[in-house]
């Protein structure tokens, strides 16, 4: 049931037990065949035990500490018997308790659902008809196709968050908005603004979209507006934060409540992947303004190959590739012995041959590097992983339509290949000439850079 205390102004928080669209689907169909059922204990536990044969759903204290539990979890050939999943909800008691439903499955049951009930997928109560509405019924049609239809689950989720309002009954919040609409409206006004250069959002300012109180966008705007206007982008946490309760208003006691890490970490994580669950996505951008490494797709140009963006047009910039999940499907990743990495250009090369890219100059996901991320630490990881490394050198070396390209990826060839000790190089190597020629140069590259790392 709706909760029934006064409602208060607080930041739209997503559930975060639902993180993407055919985790919501894959849940409804586990529904499905309780439709309007009256929902009790008893039913419940039906459903999870359907969601656990499903393996949506393990429990790390009980289920993935039996060695047999966890080989039929991670084996798609395996399935739990009747008895096991009985013994998986028998030992794995859940210490959680939502309002309207017993401490245990029962709470757990409302925080998976909960969130596909405020979408609108789902309305269910203790004692009451299970209800599945027609979207929902959508989502499981394309979850159900095979392949699961990807397309149909955005065009559904897009359906969905557009109607999405802040104080839906669920949440009880007294901020009123529609989230993606006031997004795209504000978006649009900062795109026809010439003083912001076609500016998007940056990830700092999605926190004053979390907070803010109404549907005004025209207000909202002016608001980035006069934030940029003082720290020129320079956001810090503890400037967006007070800035936020203030949005609030905010006393002392909701201070203590509404924490940083909430409004500018985990709530924008949130707000950002359930946008992006709708299939708007591009490139990605250090600023709004700024590509990671300063350039910016070639002018004129419509589309063209992977490899040719970079070796024919000469970009540098760092950019988000986004295919359909029918294609990617095609196309499975080279998997090679003790090796737990392998760079993606392995699939986009091997799209390459089939397809071309659309390319698309508009920033609008913004990201940081990690310090412990893959671009600080590349050396010690294709150390690590070198057959990998050199699969990649050699498909790089095959694409390459250029005499220059062509001996740059050798050398990078012949230096994974000292990482190897497998004494396959020269045999694998796609020109024996000119692994000869690049041998040297490729083993001073191993010596300088490879060596300590």
């Amino acid at each position: 049931m709706p909760r029934t205390r006064n409602a208060e102004r607080k930041p739209l928080s997503f559930s975060t037990t639902m993180r993407n669209p055919d985790r919501i689907a894959g849940f409804l169909n586990c529904l499905l065949p309780y439709e309007n059922m009256i929902l009790t204990s008893e039913v419940i536990h039906k459903i999870i035990k359907n969601i656990l044969a499903n393996k949506l759903y393990k429990t790390a204290k009980y289920q993935m500490r039996v060695p047999r539990y966890k080989d039929i979890y991670y084996n798609e050939d395996k399935m739990y018997a009747d008895a096991d999943l009985e013994d998986i909800i028998e030992n794995s008691p859940q210490n959680h308790k939502e309002a309207g439903f017993n401490k245990g499955w029962d709470s757990r049951f409302d925080t998976w659902y909960k969130l596909p009930m405020e979408f609108g997928f789902v309305y269910y109560e203790m004692n009451k008809p299970i209800h599945i509405s027609n979207t929902g019924h959508m989502l499981i049609d394309a979850y159900n196709e095979t392949p699961v239809n990807e397309r149909k689950i955005q065009d559904v989720m897009l359906n969905a968050l557009m109607k999405y309002q802040t104080n839906n009954p669920f949440r009880k919040n007294a901020n009123s908005n529609a989230p993606l609409p006031l997004l795209l409206n504000v978006l649009d006004l900062l795109k026809n603004d010439t003083e912001e250069n076609g500016a998007g959002v940056s990830r700092q300012e999605l926190s004053v979209f979390i907070c803010w109180n109404d549907n005004n966008a025209d207000n909202l705007y002016h608001y980035i507006k006069e934030l940029r206007r003082r720290v020129r982008f320079n956001y810090s946490d503890e400037f967006i934060y007070e800035r936020c309760l203030e949005i609030l208003g905010a006393d002392d006691s909701q201070r203590n409540r509404f924490k940083m890490n909430q409004i500018c970490g985990e709530a924008v994580d949130e707000y950002i992947r359930k946008m992006r669950s709708t299939g708007i996505i591009s490139l990605r951008g250090k600023t709004e303004t700024k590509s990671l490494t300063g350039s910016y797709m070639p002018k004129g140009v419509e589309h063209c190959k992977y490899r040719a963006l970079y070796e024919e047009y000469g970009f540098v910039g760092d950019s988000n590739q986004i295919y359909r999940t029918d294609v990617i499907r095609k196309y499975p990743y080279q998997l090679f012995p003790n090796e737990k990495f392998i760079a993606e250009t392995a699939q986009f090369l091997q799209i390459d041959d089939h397809y071309d890219m659309l390319l698309l100059n508009d920033i609008s996901v913004i990201c940081e590097y990690r310090e412990d991320g893959y671009s600080k630490n590349v050396k010690k990881l294709l150390k690590n992983n070198p057959l990998g490394y050199r699969y990649i050198k050699d498909l790089n070396y095959r694409h390459s339509k250029t005499l220059k390209g062509k001996f740059a990826e050798m050398i990078k060839y012949c230096c994974a290949n000292f990482m190897c000790h497998d004494g396959q190089g020269y045999k694998l190597a796609a020109s024996k000439l000119m692994y000869i020629l690049c041998f040297v140069p490729g083993s001073l590259c191993y010596l300088i850079f490879y060596k300590k790392a």
